[in-house]
């Protein structure tokens, strides 16, 4: 990852209240975080990180998550910052807590497999990236990277699909908030 070298000024994370500055959904000094880090198998990539990255890591893996799926339920209220906390949600014929414990989970191991690998990027290498862009009369032109071996843009490419999984039970069906690959033609 790209290291920073100072605390983020402003990490807030959500605290179940809706809070209008939340950047993240999990602080990663929390207790929490250190105890779920600590059970956690082959995380040799934060322990590796510097307190910085993994609060990088953490605000954008909460971002990343907010922007790929669309949440069941209601958010709290009009001013918060972050697609949780929600009312309304209910799991297995429980109503969740407004802030459930997979949130939180999915946002520390998308946070890992982001201090791994730079998943922001389309494909895994970046092959498929905009090349050219070109603006005329009425017209714009796109080109894409043209290398063969290269995979379509794959949700997965971003969030794994374990990360995914984890989640679907708070994705709301039925309103595109479901990932799905896109195909460039």
């Amino acid at each position: 990852p790209n290291c920073t070298t100072e605390r983020i000024a402003q990490m807030i994370p959500e605290d179940g209240t809706g809070l209008p500055t939340a950047d993240t959904y999990v602080d990663p000094t929390s207790a929490f975080a250190v105890s779920y880090m600590a059970s956690r198998l082959y995380s040799e990539a934060w322990t590796a990180a510097t307190a910085p990255d993994k609060e990088a890591a953490t605000i954008q893996a909460t971002r990343t998550l907010d922007g790929f799926y669309d949440w069941k339920g209601y958010r709290l209220n009009d001013v918060q910052a972050l697609g949780w906390p929600r009312t309304g949600v209910v799991v297995d014929g429980v109503t969740a807590p407004a802030l459930p414990v997979p949130i939180k989970q999915a946002t520390l191991e998308l946070a890992v497999a982001m201090l791994e690998r730079n998943r922001t990027s389309d494909t895994a290498s970046g092959s498929q990236a905009l090349d050219k862009l070109e603006l005329g009369k009425g017209a714009v032109v796109l080109e894409f990277g043209t290398d063969p071996a290269a995979a379509p843009i794959d949700p997965a490419n971003i969030i794994p699909p374990y990360v995914a999984r984890m989640l679907s039970r708070y994705v709301a069906t039925g309103t595109g908030g479901m990932m799905r690959p896109i195909e460039r033609r």
